[in-house]
């Protein structure tokens, strides 16, 4: 549980939390776990699908018997991201637009996650560096290694 009231921003397909509201809506088919899996399968999206930002604190603030008994009841997960939708959309911070997520083609999301990927290697080496102690990192940088 996050144990506050912050935003806690996810992105998640448009097109099929539209058309997953439609579905709970005329009550005429049921949620599956499919259904869950392509609302949050950003990468399957193609590129020029759009993807809408929600605020999923209320998922994160549940237990772990909470989730395992939603998991069970795909309608459930569903409800619980069609609340996520509206939450972000009620903006109870009053944040500025500005500074709130937008929503953005899945290609635009993409973007920064591939440039995240490869700098996380970078990061790690140099999180390794530091917990070898700031002057043994200058020692290493100028010594040449085989």
């Amino acid at each position: 549980p996050t144990g506050d009231d912050e935003p806690v921003h996810s992105y998640v397909r448009k097109k099929v939390l539209d058309e997953l509201k439609d579905v709970l809506a005329k009550k005429a088919q049921s949620v599956t776990q499919a259904d869950v899996v392509a609302l949050t399968a950003l990468d399957d999206a193609v590129d020029d699908e759009i993807l809408v930002p929600v605020d999923i604190r209320e998922r994160l603030d549940m237990d772990a018997k909470a989730i395992a008994a939603e998991a069970k009841h795909p309608k459930k997960v569903v409800q619980s991201y069609l609340r996520a939708a509206d939450l972000f959309a009620s903006n109870p911070e009053g944040a500025l637009e500005t500074k709130r997520p937008a929503p953005m083609t899945a290609r635009e999301w993409r973007e920064p996650h591939a440039l995240e990927s490869g700098s996380d290697d970078e990061i790690a080496s140099e999180d390794d560096a530091d917990s070898e102690g700031e002057g043994e990192e200058e020692e290493v940088e100028g010594e040449e290694e085989e």
